[in-house]
């Protein structure tokens, strides 16, 4: 009681932080039930927090993280966070157009945001690992008058986030 009261009171700024780190405590201890009283009084009191919304989509069960993205893209359908955790769930399933295509939505919404950054470079690496390692997928394209050019995504998004020179996130 006396952590979700914590909890509580410091969930008074705008963006929510101060409950979400005391989501993140529980959730890493494997305390999930704590976790979601907690997530649901900070959610409460912040409806519109993009850091709690996508906090909650990320540390939902996969069976719930789609309806729960769905209502965060139905709440705030402009923030970068949700943006990125619904990008997320489409790499997850291996939906890679789709999963650039909302990443790239989070990194031109709020370019200074580093986190949406990171996870679309970590998507793009792990996108790379797994063609070379799996035969049947094709890693070149053929650009107007070049043939079978490797194509390093990785490479073109980490170059876009040293031009971007983001400042802020939770991880950055």
């Amino acid at each position: 009681e006396r952590r979700a009261s914590a909890a509580t009171s410091q969930n008074s700024n705008s963006n929510g932080s101060g409950s979400q780190n005391t989501v993140h405590t529980h959730v890493h201890t494997a305390n999930n039930k704590p976790a979601g009283i907690l997530m649901a009084k900070a959610l409460q009191e912040c409806p519109l927090s993009g850091l709690l919304l996508s906090e909650h989509i990320r540390y939902s069960p996969r069976v719930e993280q789609k309806s729960k993205s769905a209502d965060a893209i139905q709440k705030i359908p402009d923030d970068p966070l949700v943006i990125c955790a619904v990008a997320n769930l489409f790499g997850n399933d291996r939906k890679a157009a789709k999963a650039r295509k909302w990443f790239e939505r989070a990194v031109v919404l709020d370019p200074d945001w580093g986190d949406s950054w990171g996870w679309y470079y970590a998507f793009e690496l792990g996108m790379e690992r797994d063609a070379v390692v799996s035969s049947n997928v094709d890693v070149t394209s053929k650009e107007e008058g070049e043939v079978n050019v490797p194509v390093k995504k990785s490479e073109a998004v980490k170059e876009r986030c040293i031009k971007a020179d983001p400042k802020h996130g939770e991880i950055w």
